[in-house]
């Protein structure tokens, strides 16, 4: 394991000590975590510029804007539950402050909930107002009136896994598979409802719906067993036919665990919950010398393997000398009827029943604290398969600061550190610092399992890479990393995790270059190949999720930011024309007919003259003009998109001269065919609707009246398409360089800004600096200053815009943007809050980017 950066709060004051808390944290799939802190961790920076914006401090139902104080008795603190994104820690924004010890925190699947609970039975429901990762609000609190041990949301039904044993298959649907799985609760036409579910410390199972399903009552109670038990432990988890499984302990070493399976059903707007019990077990250590005789000695962890499977379960006891966690699996045993009953026709001779097998234990000197599983799904069909390839562990968190990884197939110890990182304390005047140890209080791996986030008892939060490290263990093979790669493709889930299993340590720098390749260009190169042998109808729903992440490969390569704005520059050109194809829709069309769209890619490939009004002659427009009208605020609504493709296609002309050996954000699409018969296409329906409304044409400023850009950008354009198409030079061809090269006298070339090619200054900040990385909360550290003052190398004459540009809408801003602004949690680009289109076409384009940036990070407010 390696550190890769921790989070801490910067103390100005004496430390006031307290009792010991143990703050709990969870990492959504969208890599958003989720901590709790017993201290504001942003009182001290209320004069910063987003430190100090209202929207961090969020008030709902049950919560408290204001830290409480102490008396002379002692500290009574506030507990505080942050969000912040895994790419920049210190950029951190308060949820809600509530006054109880917070026991669970929980993400919806979606990523955009949050399941609080506190330690005396305040359940509350938070929601990201309009995607925004610093704008949260209430929409469900409800009182338990007991305390609270565990919580869960309802499963949803979906369940995507990777087949391990087809990782060197092409087909993405062969090795990622929708597996069969029903949801917790079902409303008509087994539609999944949503909702979540609570276990109290008195056996009570609490099951809460949406208020439109239950407006009667809040919550549906029901008993574990026939009477009352005492539960300090517990943990669900959601099986295949939709029933909730749960496992729950009092804690004492010598009672029995408990396992329960819970079934829940909608009958006229009503819940109605039906526990049974299951085989359930003793933890095999309490007959342990060692344990039995201590008093202190007690189980600390009852936990599932996996969350969507409840055969594999976790035991965990001990005190602070001496532990086990023990595994343990559901079989299923076979028991033979009396000969009495054998005889008999209408009995089979066996009978089934289930039952726990102890498998394996590991032990450690000190108690455990916390355990992270495994969550990425991965399926094994065969028996003969090899699963420790694919390296899957067991996070173990202990007492002593220590953190062992377990091999989740063969229970076997593979790895263990220490948490050498301690509190740094100021004393009185003239005494040094001092450092407190500390220890892992809550943890949960990444979704795919490469990376491990922490938080210890001092609220300082941890990040750490498990795959990939300098332990030859810990190495994962290229085509696994690639294989989760398009498994994220698939489920769009976020990818963080896996690149920062794709940067190599130095001193691993030679073993993990293949050839004259690094890692991360072999993932690329793979990856890439993969994806154009996927059918055109697949490559065109998840062209957008493979260009971002490509994008952010490209990111994490020294000198490779050009490929990144690449990559942007493609994924925009490819969105938008999408949308101009759509737009083109007649009504009424044959069967064996083409489309207008169609229509127009195959006029483009098949005729190669460079005049743009002889190629509209092969769409036949005196007889097909119909199907080529738009509406007017249609077309004056898309003016703004057609200007950033014209834009686009002159700087690539304009920069051709310098194109040879020399590098810059758009070198190598001058030499992509797809781009640039994309581009030729483009300015076709552009010159089309041009005729029918010319205040949607591209506006240009020119030297002279006479000069047609767009004709002439065509013509320019499709001489360097034949060029490339044919495999030719662009450097040879004179004639082609003098004619871009006397372009920029004829039209003046708009400065670049991040409208065309993103943030071209972005890095994965954390990926480039040595580590681990130390960081304090609500300030930005020294290095990210640093990248925000790099700009890309730009093609001589071109100069980059300081004016603010709309990412999604191409408009720009202002240098201070008067209506509210959201800006990217990663990129840093910027977007107006609110839709200001009025048309059902670029009301749809503003959809498609609301919940996530172009480049896949979290949409936030800006100041």
């Amino acid at each position: 394991m390696e550190l890769i950066y921790n989070v801490n709060k910067r103390t100005k004051t004496k430390r006031e000590w307290g009792p010991e808390e143990s703050p709990t944290c969870s990492l959504s799939p969208q890599n958003l975590i989720a901590f709790c802190s017993t201290s504001d961790l942003i009182d001290n920076h209320k004069g910063n510029s987003f430190e100090s914006s209202p929207f961090h401090h969020n008030e709902g139902p049950g919560s408290v804007s204001v830290a409480i104080t102490g008396d002379s008795s002692g500290i009574i603190a506030s507990h505080h539950v942050y969000v912040c994104d895994i790419d920049k820690p210190w950029d951190t924004f308060l949820v809600t402050c509530l006054v109880d010890p917070i026991v669970s925190l929980e993400w919806h699947s979606s990523g955009f909930k949050l399941l609080i609970a506190t330690v005396h039975g305040l359940v509350e429901v938070w929601k990201m107002e309009d995607y925004l990762i610093n704008q949260w609000v209430c929409i469900q609190s409800v009182t338990v009136k007991e305390d609270v041990v565990t919580t869960a949301w309802l499963h949803q039904g979906n369940k995507v896994t990777f087949n391990a044993e087809k990782k060197d298959s092409i087909p993405y649907s062969d090795k990622i598979m929708r597996v069969s799985f029903r949801p917790s609760l079902c409303h008509y036409a087994k539609k999944p409802v949503d909702g979540w579910l609570a276990v109290t410390t008195t056996g009570l199972v609490c099951v809460c719906l949406p208020p439109s399903l239950n407006k009667d009552k809040d919550l549906t109670v029901e008993n574990l067993s026939r009477s009352r038990t005492k539960v300090l432990l517990a943990n669900i988890a959601h099986s295949s036919n939709g029933n909730i499984l749960l496992v729950a302990s009092d804690g004492n070493l010598d009672s029995m665990i408990m396992c329960y399976r819970i079934s829940l059903k909608l009958e006229q707007n009503t819940c109605l919950i039906s526990c049974t019990a299951m085989p359930s077990l003793f933890a095999k250590c309490h007959r342990d010398a060692a344990l039995k005789d201590s008093v202190a000695s007690r189980i600390t962890h009852v936990q599932f393997m996996h969350r969507e499977s409840g055969d594999v379960l976790l035991v965990a006891a001990g005190n602070i000398h001496n532990s086990r966690v023990e595994l343990w699996h559901l079989t299923n045993d076979i028991i033979g009827l009396h000969r009495i009953y054998q005889g008999s026709a209408d009995l089979d001779s066996t009978y089934c029943t289930q039952k726990w097998v102890y498998k394996s234990s590991v032990a450690q000197c000190s108690l455990p604290i916390s355990i992270a599983t495994p969550r990425f799904p991965v399926l094994f069909n065969s028996q003969d398969s090899n699963p420790s390839v694919l390296f899957q562990y067991i996070a173990i968190a202990y007492r002593d600061g220590s953190l062992k990884l377990v091999n989740k197939h063969t229970f076997q110890a593979m790895a263990t550190t220490n948490l050498d990182y301690g509190i740094e304390l100021n004393g009185d005047a003239g005494e040094k610092r001092r450092r407190m140890p500390a220890h892992i209080t809550s943890m949960q791996q990444t979704f795919t399992g490469c990376g491990l986030v922490g938080t210890d008892q001092y609220n300082c939060l941890y990040v750490m890479k498990v795959v990939n490290t300098r332990d030859p263990v810990t190495q994962v093979p290229v085509v696994y990393l690639v294989g989760m790669l398009e498994y994220l493709i698939y489920t769009g889930y976020d990818w963080w995790d896996v690149l920062a299993a794709l940067k190599p340590d130095s001193s691993l720098v030679k073993q993990l270059v293949v050839g004259k390749t690094g890692i991360v260009e072999s993932v690329i190169t793979k990856l890439s190949d993969n994806f154009a042998k996927q059918s055109s109808s697949f490559q065109e729903l998840l062209f957008t999720r493979f260009m971002a992440i490509r994008g952010s490969l490209f990111r994490c390569c020294a000198g490779s930011q050009q490929k990144a704005a690449d990559c942007h520059c493609k994924l925009v050109l490819h969105s938008i024309s999408t949308l101009f194809k759509t737009v083109l829709r007649p009504k009424v069309i044959l069967a064996q007919e083409l489309n207008p769209a169609e229509k127009v890619t195959a006029t483009c490939s098949k005729n190669l003259d460079a005049d743009i009004t002889k190629v509209m002659k092969g769409l036949n427009l005196e007889k097909n003009q119909s199907q080529f009208v738009i509406d007017v605020s249609t077309l004056q609504a898309l003016q703004k998109l057609i200007q950033w493709v014209a834009n686009l296609t002159l700087y690539l002309l304009v920069s051709l001269p310098m194109a040879q050996g020399y590098s810059f954000p758009g070198s190598l699409l001058l030499r992509d065919v797809s781009v640039l018969g994309t581009l030729r296409e483009l300015l076709l329906m552009i010159k089309v609707w041009g005729l029918m409304n010319a205040a949607c044409l591209p506006q240009f400023t020119t030297t002279s009246a006479d000069i047609d850009c767009l004709s002439t950008m065509f013509r320019i354009l499709t001489r360097v398409w034949l060029v490339v198409k044919e495999g030719g030079n662009l450097e040879s061809d004179e004639q082609l360089i003098d004619e871009c090269c006397l372009l920029p006298g004829q039209v003046l070339v708009p400065p670049v800004d991040q409208g065309l090619f993103g943030d071209t200054c972005y890095q994965a900040s954390i990926f480039v600096q040595p580590q681990p990385v130390q960081c304090y909360y609500c300030e930005k550290p020294a290095h990210a200053y640093k990248l925000l003052s790099k700009q890309a190398p730009l093609p001589e004459g071109q100069i980059q815009s300081q004016q603010k540009k709309d990412i999604i809408r191409q408009i720009y801003l202002g240098v201070h943007p008067s209506e509210p602004v959201r800006s990217c949690s990663r990129c840093d680009c910027l977007s107006l809050l609110k839709n200001v289109a009025k048309s059902p076409t670029m009301m749809a384009w503003e959809q498609k980017f609301c919940v996530a940036c172009l480049c896949g990070g979290h949409w936030k407010l800006a100041c």
